[in-house]
C-alpha cells in the first residue's frame, strides 16, 4: 500500500534533503577518505527513509490508503 499523502509527513522532507545533499559527494567514490563512507550512509539512511515513509507508513489520519 503506498502512502498517498505522503508529502504531508515532516519526515519525508527531512530524509529527502539528507538524500540530496548526500548523494554528489557518495557517487565521486574515494575509498580512502571516510567522508566518502559518512556520505554514503546518508545516502542510505535518506533513500531508506523516504521508501518506508511512502510505502510502509500510514496516512497522517493514522489509517492506510487502501487505494480509497
Amino acid at each position: 500500500m503506498i502512502n498517498k499523502k505522503f508529502y504531508f509527513d515532516i519526515a519525508f522532507w527531512v530524509y529527502l534533503v539528507i538524500f540530496i545533499t548526500s548523494v554528489k559527494p557518495a557517487f565521486s567514490i574515494n575509498l580512502h577518505n571516510l567522508n566518502w563512507y559518512v556520505e554514503t550512509a546518508f545516502m542510505l539512511i535518506g533513500l531508506i527513509g523516504m521508501i518506508y515513509i511512502v510505502f510502509f507508513e500510514k496516512a497522517p489520519n493514522g489509517h492506510h490508503n487502501n487505494g480509497k
